[in-house]
């Protein structure tokens, strides 16, 4: 916690690119332990900003995270899978003759990695940060007018 006009606000740990495109995170609300004592019952509570790394429990409150707790989120689902998601991006573009990726890949990804809908925009962000893509995609795809939803639904997903 650090003070703030006059106020105790928590500050999100940064994280940082690895050369192999990995991510590396400790979480600055726990500081990487993944939960708290309850005072009053003396049992564990998951931390609220990384759950103790459990990506299933990162992804559901991931689908509704705002502010400083979704930054949060988001740098420990990508502690857990940034790798993961550009390795895969690499596969699917050289399985492109390794020209791009083409924006059904880009949704075969967030299906694959289970991300939430709503949240295609920091899964693309986080490939043009690690340079699988170029940066800017995610807002040439914005400014389309591209509907995630009517995309999912062509390529057999259920809406």
């Amino acid at each position: 916690m650090i003070r703030a006009g006059g106020m105790l606000v928590m500050a999100v740990a940064k994280g940082q690119i690895q050369s192999d495109n990995s991510y590396q995170y400790t979480c600055g609300n726990c500081k990487g332990i993944g939960h708290f004592m309850d005072s009053k019952t003396g049992e564990y509570e998951d931390c609220t900003h990384c759950y103790n790394l459990d990506y299933d429990k990162l992804l559901e409150a991931f689908r509704l995270a705002r502010g400083e707790r979704y930054y949060a989120i988001l740098k420990a689902i990508l502690s857990l899978k940034g790798k993961a998601i550009a390795d895969s991006a690499i596969v699917r573009r050289n399985a492109n003759a390794n020209i791009k990726l083409t924006i059904a890949d880009l949704l075969h990804l967030l299906m694959e990695f289970n991300f939430p809908r709503n949240r295609f925009k920091p899964l693309v962000e986080w490939l043009e940060e690690t340079r699988t893509l170029p940066i800017g995609v995610y807002n040439r795809i914005h400014d389309s007018r591209f509907k995630i939803a009517d995309g999912l639904k062509q390529l057999g997903y259920e809406a």
